[in-house]
């Protein structure tokens, strides 16, 4: 029989990156939902709320709806463009990326008043934002926290979001410290005129109004 000592090698070497790039991992919306409610998530995130509110609003139809929707709402197509544009596709795929926008959705069903199918709130955009960072960046020696900030620095490079790059940085350090790929990748992006139009265009904006796009084919 296999050693456990191998079995876990490969789970851990193969298998659960395999499950984060197929969106089939472990951690759902509830699991999201601890993460955000360890303190050293909740305050990087309460350090990026700026940020992430600019990011969020860039995306979002009809904001000043009714609660939870204040600030608008996200439709699977906007999650979509928001992957595009931030280069999410090529590390997670489209089916991974509907799986977490309608676990974030339902959990909101489930426990936000007012919450309806097919929005997702900006409150279920932080859940996503968990999710897609314990996916893309699933690293046993690191923490969420970590996880988190290597997201947040790549976001970073969206206009008006500059805010999650200070955030990050009180997490991973000051960049001559910072050793992960990411932080590497996201310098050249900057540097090279990346991906800092993120969402010009997109889905509505702060003024809201643009009619929604269901569905994520394609």
């Amino acid at each position: 029989a296999p050693h456990p000592a191998a079995l876990a090698a490969l789970v851990e070497m193969v298998l659960a990156p395999l499950g984060a790039v197929l969106g089939v991992d472990a951690l759902d919306a509830d699991g999201a939902e601890a993460i955000l409610a360890e303190p050293d998530v909740a305050l990087l995130m309460q350090r990026s709320h700026r940020g992430l509110e600019v990011l969020f609003r860039q995306y979002a139809s009809n904001s000043n709806s009714p609660e939870p929707y204040q600030r608008g709402h996200w439709t699977a197509q906007a999650m979509k463009r928001f992957a595009n544009d931030v280069e999410l596709s090529a590390e997670i795929s489209m089916q991974g990326l509907q799986r977490m926008f309608s676990e974030c959705v339902q959990h909101e069903v489930h426990n936000l008043s007012g919450a309806s199918e097919g929005r997702l709130s900006y409150s279920g955009f932080r859940l996503a934002l968990v999710m897609i960072a314990q996916r893309i960046h699933h690293t046993p020696s690191t923490t969420p926290s970590v996880h988190l900030a290597n997201l947040l620095l790549r976001l970073s490079v969206a206009n008006g979001a500059r805010d999650l790059s200070s955030a990050a940085r009180t997490v991973l350090g000051p960049p001559a410290l910072a050793s992960s790929p990411l932080a590497s990748s996201t310098r050249r992006k900057a540097s090279a005129g990346g991906v800092v139009g993120v969402g010009g265009g997109g889905g509505g904006g702060a003024g809201g109004g643009k009619a929604p796009e269901e569905g994520m084919d394609g």
